[in-house]
């Protein structure tokens, strides 16, 4: 798959949870537990006793990043002050997420060779040796996340926002940040999250509350708005929009619209390179149900013609490497342990 700027389906990220629950813009609609690769599960045993160790040295070359990242590696600012010492910046942060973002394809050590490296090739010491310190802690912080989640009460229920649940993740998920980072690299990675962290929570205390009249939420909720930068509204501006499009989107496939009008509906909000991007992504989809369907309708012929076990087996085998890449044959593993 092509990688390119896509729209994101409708929904926000609350890092109240620490990243785990993806909420609809607009606070509506289940919620939808997120995937969270098995690098970054908690071990077995203490955290501390399994952590990837980084270190400055190198071994052996590493191979090209994936065709769908390559030419999109993050080149935005990284500093050191006057004496070479690192200054931290979210930036940085984003160089880190986008290799980790990539453990569905590569182990983490690799990974981590891979910010190394970068690293190596923007600081000289003692800001090398700084930016590896911050990346350990940043990586101990990731792996420490999902105890964080196993531990505290979820912030969604069957009956929707569980108020209090969120809260003391917040608090939690606060603590947490302060364990492994300074106050420095605290503001530089996670300020903009916590204050949209809390927006989102005073929204939510505003929009439950019943003592409140329709109309004091609406002046509440605009003067909350109000104390997000400027670029945050504009993001949650966009985030609106987007679930918006999804949602009609959506409703239009339910009725057989056809592609031209799927364009026209994301092109008249969106524009035509997002409406362009995302019918790629449905011809992707498509093709992919396709194949899906093409193998579950031949392993129930397989079953029918009484092959023995071992030469079903063989030919499932076959049937799987010929329809789908090296990476899709790990998804139809996974959806078959779910029952395709």
């Amino acid at each position: 798959m092509n990688r390119r700027i896509t729209v994101a389906a409708g929904a926000a990220v609350l890092t109240v949870s620490s990243g785990l629950w993806l909420f609809p813009a607009e606070s509506g609609g289940p919620a939808v537990k997120a995937t969270r690769h098995p690098e970054f599960q908690a071990p077995a045993q203490s955290p501390q006793a399994t952590r990837p160790e980084i270190t400055t040295q190198t071994s052996g070359s590493l191979p090209p990043l994936p065709s769908e990242l390559a030419g999109l590696e993050p080149d935005g600012d990284l500093r050191t002050d006057d004496r070479d010492n690192l200054v931290p910046t979210k930036q940085l942060r984003t160089l880190f997420d986008f290799y980790l973002a990539n453990l569905d394809q590569e182990p983490l050590p690799q990974a981590l060779r891979r910010i190394r490296e970068a690293l190596s090739q923007r600081f000289t010491e003692p800001a090398l040796g700084q930016s590896i310190s911050l990346l350990q802690r940043y990586v101990d912080y990731r792996l420490a996340l999902d105890e964080l989640d196993q531990q505290l009460a979820p912030g969604v229920t069957s009956d929707g926002f569980d108020l209090e649940a969120l809260r003391q993740r917040e608090q939690a998920l606060e603590a947490l940040r302060l364990s492994h980072f300074s106050q420095e690299e605290y503001t530089a990675f996670f300020e903009d999250d916590q204050q949209l962290d809390n927006y989102t929570l005073a929204r939510l205390e505003i929009e439950r509350n019943g003592s409140l009249s329709a109309d004091e939420k609406r002046r509440q909720l605009m003067s909350l708005e109000q104390q997000l930068s400027e670029a945050q509204r504009q993001a949650r501006k966009r985030a609106t929009v987007n679930g918006e499009v999804y949602t009609r989107a959506e409703a239009l496939k339910a009725e057989g619209a056809s592609a031209d009008e799927l364009y026209q509906l994301r092109a008249a909000s969106l524009g035509d390179v997002a409406a362009a991007n995302l019918a790629e992504l449905d011809e992707q989809q498509r093709q992919w149900q396709a194949r899906l369907s093409q193998y579950a309708q031949a392993k129930a012929r397989f079953t029918e013609a009484g092959l023995s076990p071992a030469d079903r087996a063989q030919a499932i085998e076959a049937l799987r490497e010929r329809l789908f890449t090296g990476r899709e044959q790990l998804r139809v593993r996974a959806l078959e342990a779910d029952g395709l």
